[in-house]
Parts: C-alpha cells; sequence; structure tokens
C-alpha cells in the first residue's frame, strides 16, 4: 500500500489534535465521529464546537491514516484507532516547534547553565541544538554554556530526549558567584 505524505498546512491543525486526543487514550470521542450512530454530543471533545464538521473530520482522519500516522481496526460496529511510531514522531516534532520557556514566573535568582561537548563528528546535531538554545532565550556565556534565569529542566530534558544527546549535555542551577550585571542585561 502506497503511503501518502501529510502535508504540513493548516490542514494539520486538526490532524494534530486529532493524534494529541488518541495520544491521550481518548479513542471514544473519535469512534464517535466515524460511527455516526453514536451521539457526538456526549463527549466533551466536540468537533462540530470548534468548527469541524464530520464530513472534514472523517476525511482528515482518512488522510492522516493513509499517511500511516494512525491504524483502524473495525471492532463490530465501532472503531479502534491507535495511533502508530510516524504518529509520534509527527507529535514530537510538533512539539519540538512549539517548545518555549515559561517567562512568566519571577526569577528565583538562579541561573541555569547548559553545558555541552557534543562531538566533530555530530556538528549538524550540535548546530541544531545550540541554534534551539539561542530560540529558547538562552544567552551563550561561552561556545558550549548557555544561560538563562527562567525554569528549564523540562524543556532541556525533551530536547536531550530527542536528539539523543544525553551523554553529551548537562544542565547545572545556581547561583553566579562574580558580578551577573552585565548578565541580567543580556539574559532580560
Amino acid at each position: 500500500m502506497k503511503r501518502t505524505k501529510l502535508k504540513e498546512n493548516k490542514k494539520t491543525g486538526l490532524a494534530l489534535q486529532i493524534l494529541k486526543e488518541l495520544e491521550k487514550g481518548v479513542i471514544n470521542i473519535v469512534n464517535d465521529y466515524i460511527n455516526p450512530t453514536y451521539n457526538p454530543y456526549y463527549n466533551l471533545w466536540n468537533l462540530r464546537y470548534k468548527g469541524f464538521s464530520y464530513k472534514y473530520f472523517r476525511e482528515t482522519l482518512h488522510r492522516i491514516d493513509k499517511s500511516g500516522m494512525i491504524r483502524e481496526k473495525p471492532i463490530g460496529p465501532a472503531v479502534r484507532i491507535r495511533i502508530t511510531g510516524k504518529g509520534q514522531n509527527f507529535l514530537k516534532k510538533h512539539e519540538l516547534d512549539d517548545l518555549e520557556l515559561d517567562k512568566s514566573q519571577k526569577w528565583d535568582g538562579l541561573w541555569r547553565a547548559v553545558s555541552f561537548d557534543i562531538p566533530e563528528r555530530l556538528r549538524p546535531l550540535r548546530n541544531i541544538f545550540r541554534a534551539k538554545l539561542k530560540s529558547l532565550g538562552f544567552v551563550q556565556v561561552q561556545k558550549s554554556l548557555w544561560v538563562t534565569k527562567h525554569q528549564c529542566r523540562k524543556e532541556i530534558a525533551f530536547l536531550v530526549k530527542y536528539y539523543k544527546i544525553d551523554y553529551y549535555v548537562a544542565l547545572f542551577e545556581g547561583n553566579y558567584l562574580g558580578d551577573d550585571s552585565k548578565l541580567k542585561k543580556v539574559a532580560g
């Protein structure tokens, strides 16, 4: 069976919502829209309320099934849907794109430092990781030492796991012993 690629466009919005709900294990909600004999208003996640028609939902579901991100399996009058590895990768990519630090909390006085020693053979990965740190608002102190004053443990753990570089990256939290006034200005 030939697989079609799900294009990155506004149609991805509904596909992403469906995959996120499937990842949570909310399969019955999707079953309500596949089999119209069920009452679609029974569940809280109501696509019509969000502006999606049944037809558009079904077309999107078919598209993500054809792309290999989900598997549909009929079981009597219902359909069991599970997310595949390809669907998990799609979700992780979008989670990576949406990743940002929570800058709303008041600073607790601790600096968070990310240090890494990614080998030369992984240079492209090192450059991507460095660019992602910069986009998150980290400030470069040295070539492979970046700091921020925002909580970032979960975000760094996600990046390290996503890029499979846990052996090369360390995260530290602590006080700056010198004069950090210049760093405070740059780190905002």
